[in-house]
């Protein structure tokens, strides 16, 4: 799981890293964010269902850019490419990434049927302070 906010999946992932993630959502904390946000019961399986879900749709769809990718690169290794066929590849990961970005959408949509706006509210704050935190790190990596 790489970086990116995708909604709660990637908030949790960014928070806690791939396998702390997994586990945390496994265990139902989510890394903390259950006690931090006062998550119910109801709630805590909401987000679990959703983050397994959204999951298994998000690794659908970049095993599927990946496929297309690797097209388009075999195409492009020859001077005498098939446009046509680099043209239906791309307009391919363009609609893949449409899939990416209303999955995006999607799951913002369904955290804010299962949580309260505060809990939502300290839910970006935390989301907030952790992004800095990791930016920061990434810069002084850059420095070094």
């Amino acid at each position: 799981m790489d970086r990116r906010t995708f909604t709660l999946v990637a908030m949790v992932s960014a928070l806690l890293g791939p396998l702390a993630a997994e586990r945390a959502v496994a265990d139902g904390d989510f890394g903390g964010l259950r006690r931090r946000l006062r998550l119910s019961e109801e709630q805590r399986e909401q987000i679990q269902r959703l983050y397994r879900d959204s999951d298994r749709r998000k690794d659908d769809i970049e095993e599927r850019l990946k496929k297309l990718y690797s097209e388009l690169d075999r195409l492009y290794d020859q001077f005498d490419y098939d446009r046509g066929r680099v043209r239906t590849v791309t307009n391919e990961i363009s609609d893949v990434r449409r899939r990416s970005l209303t999955l995006y959408m999607d799951n913002e949509e369904k955290l804010r049927r299962i949580l309260k706006r505060e809990q939502f509210e300290r839910l970006r704050d935390i989301t907030r302070v952790r992004r800095g935190e990791r930016e920061s790190k990434d810069r002084d990596k850059d420095r070094d």
